[in-house]
């Protein structure tokens, strides 16, 4: 499917959300990675994790007040996704769409470096709550996207904007019904993606003026969904 995306992508337009911002380069070794069964939800998982480490602790302290604030930001505006959308592709791609809008602001912040999750445990738990500060998928995977990632100098971030702009390009892309070769855009479903998006942007900063808040609960709503998407049940977030 990477291989399908990859060639669909050079037929579309320069849509932010459906393109990687990162060097052809850089994304040509990501897409190696498929060959070891990794697909977007594990590079997602990941990279979310290791950024909401990097911005919400201080050292090994994690910023409480900050945290908290923000995972109530996040309850709200899940809740406001439930109320106004009707699919949960909508939900989901109201938060990807917006969370890869915001790729290019956190590169300028901080690129984190993959080689920290090497001493990084995954959760494995049959619970209802997730720790967003460690990855959903299985150690075993993790092991082997930071041994790759470290040796081919990816990081974090290149992760995030890879996997969401492949994930949104599998939720807006379908086959011929006639033919069951030919890869089309739903552009219908793309523009009520995008208007979503919108909706939800415009709801966050309703409630909040520091823009890295709305990034730390969107990407907070991101790890809820991701995990979900993985095959865990992600009801609470701890």
């Amino acid at each position: 499917m990477q291989t399908e995306m990859l060639e669909l992508l050079k037929r579309l337009p320069p849509i932010n959300t459906l393109n990687p911002i990162i060097s052809e380069n850089k994304i040509k070794g990501i897409s190696e990675m498929t060959g070891f069964g990794i697909n977007y939800h594990h590079l997602i998982d990941v990279a979310v994790s290791l950024t909401l480490t990097d911005i919400l602790f201080v050292g090994t302290e994690l910023d409480e007040d900050r945290y908290y604030k923000c995972r109530d930001l996040a309850g709200k505006a899940g809740n406001f996704l439930i109320r106004e959308c009707t699919e949960d592709w909508q939900r989901i791609l109201s938060i990807t769409f917006l969370a890869k809008g915001m790729v290019k602001s956190l590169l300028e912040i901080n690129n984190i470096e993959l080689s920290c999750i090497e001493t990084v445990e995954s959760e494995e738990s049959d619970s209802l709550s997730i720790n967003i500060f460690l990855p959903s998928i299985d150690i075993n995977t993790v092991g082997v996207m930071s041994k790759f990632c470290v040796n081919n100098n990816i990081t974090a971030l290149e992760l995030l904007d890879v996997g969401l702009a492949w994930l949104n390009v599998d939720k807006l892309t379908a086959y011929d019904s006639i033919t069951r070769q030919t890869l089309y855009l739903d552009f219908q479903r793309l523009k009520d993606a995008a208007n979503i998006g919108k909706m939800l942007n415009r709801f966050f900063r309703s409630l909040e003026s520091n823009p890295e808040n709305i990034i730390i609960a969107n990407l907070i709503l991101l790890k809820v969904c991701i995990t979900n998407l993985i095959g865990k049940c992600a009801k609470e977030v701890c």
